[in-house]
């Protein structure tokens, strides 16, 4: 729960920063800042606000261009964050058509970012249960090879076993054979 903030009107801003509120309001569209507004329709700032002025004044007193200002506050998404709290703050039927499409364009983009971060977290829950697949086939495909293999190696250990076995009854059978013939038989082939 948002504590509630306090609120300044530009005339003690004016005073408090030493700023005219003329330049104040300048500054609103210069940096395209979005002060917050009351059911009046009367401009208060809070301390982002406050703080974002600050800077604002402190650079243009070192004699920076709009551009790099609002470059330098982009880099560190004080107008954004300013942004969407002066939105926030301000009644929906107190902004005007640029402060509306302003928000809408806002909020588009917030959709974007967090379209674009679902998907590539889609994308990387998918890839990461694509590959745990994968490597569970693989490791199933192996284990079948594997079997496969052992088997066929099983086969022709067998077979070659039993080839062994009747060459070496070939080999005995001959042997007993040349015993029996006479030496001149043997000799003459006879």
């Amino acid at each position: 729960m948002d504590i509630e903030k306090e609120k300044y009107s530009i005339n003690e801003i004016s005073d408090m920063l030493d700023i005219n509120s003329s330049t104040l309001r300048n500054y609103e569209k210069e940096f395209n800042l979005i002060i917050p507004r009351d059911n009046r329709n009367r401009r208060y700032y809070t301390d982002k606000e406050i703080e974002i002025l600050k800077i604002i004044k402190e650079a243009r007193k070192e004699n920076h261009s709009i551009d790099t200002i609002r470059k330098s506050l982009e880099k560190h998404d004080f107008i954004e964050s300013q942004q969407e709290n002066g939105i926030n703050l301000m009644p929906m039927d107190k902004l005007t058509p640029e402060q509306l499409n302003q928000v809408q364009e806002q909020m588009f983009n917030k959709f974007s970012e967090q379209l674009a971060e679902l998907v590539i977290t889609r994308e990387a829950e998918m890839q990461q249960k694509y590959e745990e697949k994968l490597s569970k086939e693989l490791s199933d495909l192996k284990d079948s090879l594997k079997d496969q293999l052992q088997l066929e190696l099983k086969n022709h250990q067998e077979q070659l076993k039993g080839e062994n076995e009747k060459l070496i009854n070939y080999i005995e059978k001959s042997r007993e054979s040349d015993k029996k013939k006479s030496f001149f038989s043997k000799l003459f082939n006879k």
